[in-house]
Formats: structure tokens, sequence, C-alpha cells
């Protein structure tokens, strides 16, 4: 699996079938939206990705955010490095 960001005008819908395309981890604030994406997947018998979800409710605010969620993402790329299809929750 590759990871990578997409551009945020992108339709989740878009973003979630290139990630399945290329077989890459999505990487998501966006919880409700790719939570339905991934039923409709499994109701249909599509192939399912990673969807990783960032909760920013529980990161530091301000400045120190994205260098706090590079580190989590980071470290939950080391501890999962073969990741199963479906959601996956990070909170700190």
């Amino acid at each position: 699996m590759r990871h990578s960001h997409s551009a945020p005008i992108c339709p989740d819908e878009a973003v979630y079938s290139a990630a399945v395309a290329q077989d890459r981890v999505v990487v998501t604030e966006d919880q409700s939206d790719y939570a339905r994406i991934l039923r409709q997947a499994l109701d249909a018998g599509a192939p399912v990705v990673p969807v990783v979800v960032v909760r920013k409710d529980r990161l530091p605010r301000g400045g120190a955010m994205p260098h706090r969620s590079a580190e989590v993402l980071h470290r939950w790329s080391l501890e999962n490095p073969t990741p199963y299809p479906g959601p996956h929750y990070l909170s700190d």
C-alpha cells in the first residue's frame, strides 16, 4: 500500500475510487461520508481499501496540529504495514 494526499476539492467517491484503483490508503477527517462509502462498497461486494479517520478533536490545536498529525500517521503506518481494508481511527 502506498499512502498519499489528495486535493480537498475532489469528491469523496472519486478519492475512494482512485484509492481502490491504485491500492492506496485514504486518510480523512470525514468519518460520516467515508463510513457511507465503505458500507456501499461492502454491500456491493466491491473492493475495499483502508480508510484512516483522523480525529482532530483529540489532537493539539493551532500550529502543533499538522506536526502531531504527521507523527500519529507515521506511527500508525509503522504499526500497520499491511492494514486491513476498512476503517481505522486515529485519536492521539
